[in-house]
């Protein structure tokens, strides 16, 4: 028996099933098989396509609830309202709530498409009269489909009863791309010579770009085709796909449905809260498709008859008792509908937006002409002078008038229109069927030809290429962080199946948890907000809680069916395995269980205007919060601390400072608020313009009075504000003054680190620690200055060597102050540079005498241990290695 090879187009609007068979002159031909099923009324029917409409009925008498398929389920829609799930392709892949009744058993996507595929199956099992519906079947889906989208179908035909897994338990390659159904359907239509074979010559390799319009989807792709010198069929390259885009036929029909609503409410004197306007606009969605349609014909049949449509040509709907008894009556002309359907056809873009991608947003992003510019963007990103050989036209909606001569204007170009678009898709993936059925054998003889490379050096994916074509990753797969960024993890247009993409220490938990939430984005924005949408959420569970810190190591893993495989581990421990599971219920910001999003290392762009305003939401009532809610404040510190931190990391630091300069003149002295714009300044000092910096320390030199100084509730502040002023040395003076005048011994340390950061003398801190007797740990502050001043400076004084003697004496008598303290001296007495002074070498000698007999057989901690022998090989003159040079940077940080 020849043997059959089966493709089903689920679609959104209609779905249909086609079977292929080789001929005696070796061609394959695929057919539709006509699909029994009720009919309107609910007689029975045979039609090529099968509405993917899925009516649950209710058995009164008996019980129970049975699933209807077809054109009697389409005409209960927009009367059996919760009953009744139409398009149910744009749920795929999601996990929030159907517009069903919750006494249906099937409540998910999957469950719901598996109805349309079984109805499908059992038809051409009756059909063909075979001993059992196939098991091995192609399903196609939009190339925009994200991995959660891929997968949900892959459940839907396992549901079904299709073998979808091999032996191992991984899935099979049983999807194929829409567009590239098409492609295959075209190819193999002039081999069988249904079409013109001078259609388009692949001979040589043609750019094609594929705009597959549908009843709910956009499925927008470029390819690169050439014809195999293996076999029969083509290779098919994907260069690059569409963002996933819900626009199609229905969107048309809702459209033009809410006028027509606006317009029964009009005519019957109603206002929305007097109607069920689900109901009504479920309704109007249906007169609007015929009002399309007969428009649509018109159009169509005037290019034959030479008459063209007039814009004031009218259109009529008249029914007596359209809704509730009540009539209705419409007239919108040919112009009227043009305007209504403007917002989805994208009449201001045009090819000038490619390569400024990222300034479309909002409206100019939803309708048809984006997800094209889309395409052409990535394309010429890889190749500048990329250009569209020709235009393939398939989906019903594509017979719509505006569709062709929309893409035309665009293009220049005339589409080239399948016979019948609503059938294309399953025919190319019967056709598919064959080409896959093929493989293995065209594999061998590949191998054969490959005469100057080991076959075993020969990866499957390159096999793959060569003889099935490209597949690439349509949309870039970014992980949401927290505050509203992503992270990108696998670009758009990367070739698939991606292999093991690793990422180590690049994220890490930003609070102590147990649980986290792991939301997958895709498109090209750096936030969460458009163009990026959201596809489901995973969720790690720890096993217990990790602190704040804890570096997470993740493993992408993209397969040609783009099902994504995520795993990973914490910290160094490559056993500690993280445990993933796809939560269904995670709220829109993660709200169930509070789970949180990790955070990232990376340097990357910030959102100026999010970052501060979170800032300033954060820190407008700390006081309150400090008074009444203690855990309250230390989530709003820490979520402060965190973008702080962010900033600090960010390659934009220098946007920041209008920003902040605008919000520290709006605050009062003691705001703690105003402590946080000082940090945020102090991070960005760097990049202050002469002028920000002259406004900055004007600010601050307002609050070095006596008035502001005395208040204690500034001081915390004032701390902040003293330690800007070491960021400039022109503050030199300004902090001395303030060291020597009132107040100078409440702010004795803040002004100490400041002139430690600036200064190459400085008489009057070098006095105080000499006539210093008692010491303690408030000290630390005056020891690092001097370690920074005379580090650094070039004027050295007897009286330096009487601070050495301090600090070994220190070193040796007080723990607390030993680690700065030596850090301290070995900045001092650092001998690895030729210097302007002349330091006495027996002196240092003498230190480093001391130091060592006094630790030579002393029990150390492993920190004290690193940080003394680091600082007595620079006192040596030692060089240090790459690893002591970053301990020693760390360590003077």
């Amino acid at each position: 028996m020849n043997k059959l090879y089966y493709g089903i187009d689920l679609g959104t609007t209609n779905s249909a099933i086609a079977y292929g068979h080789m001929e005696a002159n070796e061609n394959i031909v695929t057919r539709i098989c006509k699909i029994s099923r009720n009919g309107k009324e609910g007689g029975q029917e045979n039609k090529d396509t099968l509405p993917s409409v899925v009516y649950y009925k209710k058995d009164f008498k008996k019980g129970g609830i049975t699933a209807i398929v077809g054109d009697f389920a389409k005409n209960q829609y927009g009367k059996k309202y919760g009953y009744v799930m139409k398009s149910v392709k744009n749920y795929m892949g999601s996990y929030g709530e159907l517009p069903l009744d919750k006494e249906i058993e099937d409540q998910s996507p999957e469950a719901i498409s598996a109805q349309i595929l079984k109805h499908l199956l059992r038809g051409i099992k009756e059909k063909l009269s075979l001993d059992d519906y196939p098991r091995d079947v192609i399903i196609t889906i939009p190339a925009s489909f994200d991995p959660d989208m891929c997968e949900a179908t892959l459940k839907a035909a396992e549901i079904s009863g299709l073998e979808v897994k091999d032996e191992n338990g991984k899935y099979r390659d049983i999807l194929l791309y829409e567009p590239k159904a098409v492609i295959y359907n075209v190819i193999n239509m002039m081999e069988n010579g249904e079409i013109p074979k001078n259609t388009i010559d692949f001979s040589k390799e043609k750019n094609i770009l594929v705009f597959d319009l549908g009843g709910g989807t956009l499925d927008v792709a470029l390819y690169r085709v050439k014809n195999s010198k293996l076999g029969k069929f083509p290779i098919i390259d994907e260069i690059s796909v569409g963002r996933y885009t819900s626009i199609g036929g229905d969107t048309f029909d809702s459209l033009l449905g809410r006028e027509l609503s606006k317009i029964f409410l009009e005519y019957n004197d109603l206002s929305p809260k007097d109607v069920n306007m689900d109901e009504l606009n479920q309704i109007m969605e249906g007169k609007a498709e015929f009002i399309k349609l007969e428009l649509s014909d018109k159009v169509f049949n005037s290019k034959y008859t030479g008459k063209k449509i007039d814009d004031n040509e009218e259109f009529e709907i008249v029914e007596m008792g359209l809704y509730k008894g009540m009539e209705f009556e419409a007239y919108l002309t040919k112009k009227e509908i043009e305007n209504i359907l403007n917002p989805v056809m994208g009449n201001n873009l045009s090819l000038d937006f490619v390569g400024k991608m990222d300034k479309l947003q909002g409206q100019d992003i939803n309708n048809i002409i984006y997800p094209v510019l889309d395409v052409l963007d990535k394309a010429k990103k890889q190749d500048k002078d990329f250009q569209v050989d020709g235009i393939i036209l398939n989906g019903g909606m594509t017979r719509f008038y505006l569709i062709e001569e929309r893409l035309k204007k665009l293009f220049q170009i005339d589409p080239i229109k399948v016979n019948d678009p609503d059938l294309s898709v399953a025919r190319g993936a019967a056709y598919y069927h064959y080409c896959l059925d093929k493989y293995e054998s065209i594999r061998e003889q590949y191998l054969k030809e490959v005469k100057e490379v080991n076959k075993d050096t020969i990866k499957e994916k390159e096999i793959q290429r060569e003889i099935l074509g490209k597949v690439v990753l349509n949309e870039t797969i970014n992980l949401a962080l927290d505050k509203g960024y992503v992270k990108s993890l696998v670009e758009a247009g990367r070739e698939l199946p991606t292999g093991d993409i690793i990422y180590e220490n690049l994220f890490y938990l930003p609070r102590d948890t147990n649980k986290m939430e792991l939301p997958f984005y895709l498109g090209r924005g750096e936030t969460t907000e458009l163009p990026n949408r959201k596809i489901a959420s995973r969720v790690i569970n720890f096993k217990r809680n990790y602190p704040k810190g804890t570096p997470i190591n993740f493993i992408v893993n993209i397969d040609r069916n783009k099902n994504l495989t995520l795993s990973g581990y914490l910290g160094e421990n490559k056993n500690e395995i993280i445990d993933i599971i796809i939560e269904t219920n995670v709220g829109k910001d993660g709200a169930k269980g509070g789970f949180l999003k990790i955070a990232t290392q990376e340097e990357k762009r910030l959102n100026v205007k999010m970052e501060l305003e979170i800032l300033k939401s954060m820190g407008k009532n700390l006081e309150k919060l400090y008074k009444e809610n203690r855990t309250d404040y230390k989530k709003a510190i820490q979520r402060m601390d965190d973008v702080l931190h962010q900033i600090s990391l960010c390659t934009n630091k220098v946007e920041f400072q209008h920003g902040a300069l605008d919000i520290l003149f709006t605050l009062e002295n003691s705001k703690e608020l105003k402590g946080y714009i000082f940090d945020l300044l102090n991070i960005i000092g760097d990049t202050l313009t002469e002028k920000s910096k002259k406004i900055l320390l004007s600010n601050i030199k307002g609050m070095l009075n006596d008035f502001v100084l005395g208040n204690i509730r500034n001081r915390k502040n004032i701390k902040k504000a003293i330690g800007l002023l070491g960021n400039y040395k022109e503050n030199e003076k300004l902090l001395r003054d303030l060291l020597n005048g009132k107040y100078g011994n409440i702010y004795f340390q803040e002004i100490a680190e400041a002139l430690g950061k600036i200064s190459e003398d400085n008489p009057e801190l070098l006095t105080r620690a000499l006539k210093k007797k008692e010491w303690n740990i408030e000290d630390r502050a005056l020891i690092n200055s001097l370690g920074n001043i005379y580090g650094r400076g070039k004027k050295v004084e007897e009286r330096i060597y009487s601070l050495g003697d301090r600090l070994v004496n220190l070193i040796l008598e007080e723990k607390s102050l030993r680690e700065i303290s030596i850090i301290s001296l070995g900045k001092i007495f650092d001998r690895r540079e030729i210097r302007e002074i002349n330091l006495k070498d027996k002196i240092i000698e003498k230190y480093i005498k001391t130091l060592e007999e006094e630790f030579r057989y002393k029990e150390l901690d492993d920190k004290f241990k690193e940080i003394l022998e680091i600082n007595l090989n620079l006192m040596k003159g030692l060089p240090l290695n790459g690893e002591e040079e970053k301990i020693y940077e760390k360590m003077i940080g």
